[in-house]
């Protein structure tokens, strides 16, 4: 093959293609316990509001409660994985070699989402959450008692 730019775009989208045939065949699990949050910034900021109050009968003056501000940051991170392909196998037409490589990147970079979830979650029981108590914990200090329920 003739190394110019038009070809290098065309071996290009090849790769991309089998990236993308082995990212999307990746059987994938993690939004069935996660929340996806589009990011466009270093780090996401997370806030909500404590337990709403209960209702109770209105008698005289209306009782305003403060509700409890949480929140914590998490900073975006990086990924990449990159391979070189020698000039010499793109020169004697040898990139189709290629071809399961990129697929097999594609599945990786689809199983990464699980790899990094599912292994959160396995340590949620030694962790610490934004309230110093694990993860999975009944010390959180949500719900009347300051406890959950």
């Amino acid at each position: 093959m003739i190394i110019n730019a038009g070809n290098i775009d065309l071996l290009f989208k090849g790769f991309n293609t089998s990236f993308n045939k082995g990212q999307q065949g990746a059987p994938s699990r993690y939004k069935e316990v996660a929340t996806i949050v589009n990011s466009t910034t270093s780090q996401n900021i997370y806030g909500w509001l404590g337990q709403f109050p209960r209702l109770r009968e209105w008698i005289g003056d209306r009782v305003v409660k403060d509700l409890a501000v949480s929140n914590y940051a998490l900073e975006n991170v990086l990924f990449e994985s990159s391979v070189a392909v020698a000039r010499t196998a793109i020169e004697d037409d040898q990139y189709g070699i290629f071809s399961p490589l990129f697929e097999e990147m594609g599945r990786a970079a689809g199983d990464h989402p699980d790899e990094l979830v599912f292994s959160l979650l396995e340590k949620g029981w030694s962790t610490r959450c934004y309230d110093d108590a694990p993860f999975f914990s009944l010390n959180h200090p949500v719900g009347w008692g300051g406890k959950c329920k």
